[in-house]
């Protein structure tokens, strides 16, 4: 029986995790993953040259061999798609819904107490108090579950396509089994960016950059609208690193291209 129940369950894994694993595919079939991978590389140059421009973080690693530099730089690779996007909106409203749950058991508790103590009166608030709670959850606006529930529900897909994506574009071994000291943490810096939103928002900026190079009137102005931006920050790279604020790299920008 109990062998049974165990092959129940895992066959009830294997349909959860193929089912995922479509989901997966179903997004990735809509997104052009090739173009995301390039504007990943655009990014890891940015890193690469950010490294470059600072001696006393290349100090740091230069004194690791290697195999360490790589190990080190696909360190995060396993947790990329555990990543939650949403995980402190998403814990805010389970311990929402938890105290609701738990003033009730309160609520049922101290009526319980009450009920056989000479205190009949203060057993019929607490019941009281049930039923308030009760009529008020029955009550609440159809219109405001409503956008709740389509919230959580956005939270989720967002989290899933992220997942996703990253999953994708995430660096591997094969990748950092390079030479270039630079290249290598760089990649390990966007492994890094993974577990966070950065490193796809800067990708779905460059992908649209590259996009845009695709427009009838933009590519008379710029050949390659991704590779200027690019060429900007990484020639400038002293000035976004030191600049206080955008307003602060916008003006030395100015005052550069004028000298």
């Amino acid at each position: 029986m109990s062998g049974r129940s165990s092959d129940n369950t895992q066959a009830r894994s294997i349909s959860s995790l193929l089912h995922k694993e479509g989901r997966q595919e179903l997004i990735l079939s809509l997104l052009p993953v090739t173009e995301f991978r390039r504007a990943r590389e655009d990014v890891v140059d940015i890193f690469a040259c950010a490294y470059k421009e600072r001696e006393s973080v290349s100090e740091r690693f230069q004194r690791m061999s290697r195999s360490d530099l790589r190990e080190w730089a696909i360190e995060p690779y396993p947790n990329i798609t555990e990543y939650d996007p949403h995980e402190s909106v998403m814990r805010l409203l389970r311990l929402a819904g938890d105290l609701k749950r738990n003033i009730k058991v309160i609520l049922y508790i101290v009526g319980l107490v009450l009920s056989i103590s000479p205190l009949q009166e203060l057993a019929q608030l607490a019941m009281g108090g049930i039923s308030i709670a009760d009529v008020g959850q029955a009550t609440e606006p159809l219109l405001v579950l409503s956008l709740i529930t389509l919230y959580v529900w956005l939270l989720r897909a967002d989290t899933f396509a992220h997942r996703a994506l990253a999953r994708e574009l995430r660096v591997g071994n094969a990748e950092v089994m390079i030479r270039e000291e630079a290249r290598i943490v760089a990649y390990g810096i966007w492994n890094r960016s993974l577990l966070g939103q950065a490193g796809l928002m800067l990708t779905t900026i460059f992908f649209l950059l590259r996009s845009l190079g695709s427009l009838p009137l933009l590519d008379r102005v710029f050949d390659d609208p991704a590779f200027y931006i690019k060429s900007v920050i990484t020639t400038n790279m002293d000035i976004f690193l030191d600049a206080d604020g955008w307003g602060e790299v916008v003006r030395q920008l100015y005052q550069r291209s004028k000298s």
